[in-house]
C-alpha cells in the first residue's frame, strides 16, 4: 500500500453528519430515505447505517483512486482525458472479473 494511501486511511475520521429531520432539503430527505430503507434491511438504526456506509464508501474510493493512479499515474493537464482513461480501465476490470463479482445486498 502506498504511503499516500496509508495517510489517507489514517484520515478516516472525516465524517459526514446524518442530516437532521429539520433539514428538509431534497438532498437531506433523499439521504435519510436511503439510510432508513437500507438500515431496516440490516436491522440497524439509520444513523448507524449512514456512518458505516459513508466510511465504507470513503475506503472504496481510496482504493479505486490508488489503483487508477497506480495504473495511469497522477492526473496531468487534461483531466477530461484522464477521466476517460480511468473509466475505460475500471470498465475493463469489471469485464475481466465479471464471473467473480458478487452482489451481497439486494
Amino acid at each position: 500500500m502506498s504511503q499516500e494511501l496509508q495517510e489517507n486511511q489514517e484520515c478516516k475520521n472525516v465524517t459526514a453528519a446524518y442530516p437532521p429531520e429539520e433539514d428538509d432539503t431534497e438532498f437531506s430527505s433523499d439521504t435519510r430515505e436511503f439510510a432508513e430503507s437500507q438500515s431496516s434491511k440490516l436491522g440497524m438504526e439509520p444513523e448507524e447505517y449512514f456512518e458505516n456506509y459513508f466510511e465504507k464508501s470513503q475506503e472504496i474510493s481510496l482504493y479505486v483512486t490508488a489503483y487508477v493512479e497506480g495504473m495511469l499515474g497522477e492526473p496531468q493537464d487534461d483531466v477530461e482525458e484522464y477521466t476517460r482513461q480511468a473509466n475505460e480501465l475500471l470498465n475493463k476490470l469489471v469485464v475481466e472479473n465479471e464471473a467473480e463479482i458478487q452482489i451481497v445486498i439486494n
